[in-house]
């Protein structure tokens, strides 16, 4: 699978545009493909919000289906500049193993929920929790830790508080009790409790 370096949101938004024109003008996959002289893995990627969107392909896709000047294209326009851009996790090695989609999905999203069992949700983990979450159930290596915990960690906990553009996330968390009284040790943060 693809390594996630951008918001989701706007692929799923062209995704669901170009697969909703498809289908409403009544045409298969492979049809719409051969017209626009693109695989049908290609077009099917599009319309699965796989992989980055390219200009060239949104703007064939407003001519072929006559829609230059409309609301629709202008959105189309605005979606495929938004999803060129970098997400700020990509400047960090340690965001593998699918937490590159998750970043970029919350990156978007206006409310997180959280139904854990039995560590502390992600978000709410001290700097020492999340440590010892890291060495001892991901094993990661010191280097990984340390950059998943002082600077992707703290980044995703401020977007309870801030975000450029954006309302900040809403944080909906249900847990059980025991994720609460749970001791996690580590020496170089101390004692963290959940």
């Amino acid at each position: 699978m693809d390594k996630v370096t951008g918001p989701l949101g706007p692929r799923r938004g062209i995704a669901a545009t170009v697969k909703k024109l498809r289908e409403d003008s009544g045409k298969n996959l492979a049809d719409v493909a051969r017209d626009l002289m693109v695989s049908t893995s290609k077009l099917s990627r599009l319309e699965n919000a796989q992989g980055k969107p390219l200009r060239r392909d949104i703007k064939d896709i407003i001519n072929y289906y006559g829609i230059d000047g409309t609301p629709l294209a202008s959105k189309l326009r605005r979606w495929v500049s938004a999803a060129q851009r970098t997400g700020w996790w990509t400047d960090f090695d340690a965001v593998t193993g699918g937490l590159d989609a998750h970043l970029a999905y919350e990156a978007d999203a206006t409310v997180e929920r959280a139904y854990t069992l039995p560590f502390v949700p992600a978000l709410l983990q001290t700097p020492g929790y999340a440590e010892a979450i890291f060495r001892d159930l991901d094993r990661r290596p010191e280097d990984e830790i340390r950059q998943l915990v002082e600077h992707v960690r703290i980044r995703r906990q401020e977007a309870l508080t801030y975000r450029d553009g954006l309302d900040p996330l809403q944080l909906i968390v249900v847990t059980h009790e025991s994720s609460l009284r749970q001791v996690v040790r580590r020496a170089r943060f101390g004692l963290g409790l959940g």
